[in-house]
């Protein structure tokens, strides 16, 4: 008859209770008793470490004898009610490997699926919290509940951000859709379970984005750009930029100079609007990093394939999704060369999966949708990603010779920004396969992906395209006046 867990547990208690007893040179009567003992728990000892010798068992036997425990012990947990019973409606019994890993919960002893968060716990927390706050529309309502209510971790949900816990706002630019601020989170986001109090710890004193909706954005859109920012949240790794939740401006006009730094500034956000909370760009967007980096030794190409193999990425979770950008350009790629774990980040969601022509950045947009009547498409992107290859490689942005307004006609003409001589070859041709004037012909971002990947490996090689060329951009630098602008390819 097989014994449970626990009788197996109290047999080896005893075991080593008796072995303690018998085994101590404190408990023997006599000095010649303790030798003797001293000299048995050496022999033990010498045949152990025999045992337990390197090599002595060869890798297979040890990953079958281990799995033959595993084995055996989900067998006799299986056959003591006592250890399998679970409040009605816990999931099924996981590996004993994913038990050790994550652990029960402390407050309703279910398991735990990851790290120290429990879906159920958490979603009471969050239910039974619903009263206490309102951001005073249903749809951004439900929009929030929705998401505390599946959320399956301490990072993939959205929160109503009270304008009080955000402290110094700043203006920092604005666009057709939005503006733009900076602020400190005081509150901050949840960090980590504190297993004394069992309470999460918050990081306080966030620096934090701020986009309030613009006159150009009604408040669909506005909930659709959160709501695609939602879709990443789980994915930790993505590189779209990080969406905390949404706040509301105060009411009125003392109240909002008070939650400005800058009580003069003429920039303010308007009352009672609704703002999205996002992750702070320390460096601000491509172009912003990109202007300082022309003469700068440390913006090596290798630095270059990394953020480009980074953000190709990022593309690609997005049109994995079914989702196409419409709107890539360097002021939606944010940068922050002290987290490299989030940055940099693809953000400017608001025009995904909209079904009217969006009107974007005209030098970035694909020359088939210039006079307007063409579906975007994911090679739409792709022709945009292109152009970001092109500001990466030049450090500064296309066309910059024509006047915006003659831009259109200009693009209809020469397609694309003509490119340096002191471009690596492979590099040039790829992105003249992002500008192909057949659209179909253009790379998958998952395939830009590889080949960004592959290029990284091959980068020390001897006589690596990458590395000659950032022999001469070196030069470059140093000696200026030896060299021109001339273009060419």
């Amino acid at each position: 008859m097989k014994k449970s867990l626990c009788s197996l547990l109290r047999l080896i208690f005893k075991s080593i209770k008796k072995n303690k007893e018998t085994g101590s040179p404190q408990c023997k009567g006599s000095n010649g008793k303790a030798e003797e003992t001293k000299n048995t728990h050496d022999k033990k000892n010498q045949n152990l470490k025999k045992l337990f010798a390197p090599g002595t068992y060869s890798e297979k036997s040890v990953q079958d004898n281990k799995k033959k425990i595993t084995n055996k012990y989900e067998e006799m947990i299986k056959n003591d009610k006592k250890l399998i019973a679970k409040p009605e409606g816990a999931s099924i019994i996981k590996p004993m490997e994913l038990r050790l890993k994550y652990g029960i919960c402390l407050s309703c002893r279910k398991e735990l699926d990851v790290g120290d968060w429990c879906k159920g716990c958490e979603a009471k927390k969050f239910e039974q919290n619903f009263k206490n706050w309102t951001s005073e529309h249903p749809k951004i309502d439900q929009l929030i509940q929705e998401s505390q209510l599946n959320a399956t971790n301490g990072l993939d949900y959205s929160e109503w951000i009270d304008y009080r816990e955000i402290e110094g706002l700043e203006y920092i630019t604005e666009g057709r859709l939005c503006k733009i601020f900076k602020g400190i989170w005081t509150k901050g986001p949840k960090h980590r379970m504190d297993p004394k109090s069992n309470k999460w710890i918050n990081v306080p004193n966030v620096t934090v984005a701020l986009k309030e909706m613009g006159k150009g954005m009604n408040l669909d859109q506005f909930l659709r750009e959160v709501q695609n920012h939602q879709k990443f949240l789980r994915d930790h790794e993505s590189h779209v930029l990080r969406c905390f939740g949404i706040t509301k401006s105060p009411g009125d006009d003392i109240e909002i100079t008070k939650w400005l730094k800058d009580k003069d500034s003429r920039y303010k956000p308007n009352p009672n609007s609704y703002i999205m909370v996002m992750a702070w760009a320390n460096d601000g967007n491509l172009l912003n990093y990109i202007e300082n980096k022309a003469h700068d030794e440390k913006f090596t190409w290798y630095k270059r394939l990394e953020m480009l193999e980074v953000l190709s990425d990022a593309l690609e979770r997005i049109h994995s999704k079914n989702m196409v950008h419409k709107n890539l350009h360097c002021g939606n790629v944010l940068m922050d060369n002290k987290d490299i774990f989030q940055f940099p980040a693809i953000c400017g969601l608001a025009l995904c999966n909209q079904t009217e022509i969006p009107v974007g950045v005209i030098s970035f947009i694909a020359p088939e949708h210039l006079n307007g009547n063409l579906k975007f498409t994911t090679a739409s992107d792709i022709y945009s990603f292109g152009i970001i290859m092109w500001v990466i490689c030049c450090c500064k942005l296309p066309y910059k010779e024509y006047k915006h307004d003659s831009l259109a006609v200009i693009m209809n003409v020469v397609n694309s920004p003509k490119i340096s001589k002191d471009i690596p070859t492979t590099y040039a041709n790829l992105m003249k396969r992002c500008w192909d004037d057949d659209s179909k012909k253009r790379p998958k971002a998952s395939e830009l992906r590889n080949i960004f990947l592959e290029w990284k490996k091959h980068y020390h090689s001897n006589n690596s395209e990458f590395l000659i060329a950032e022999e001469a951009r070196l030069n470059r630098i140093k000696n200026p006046d030896l060299f021109d602008d001339v273009l060419s390819l």
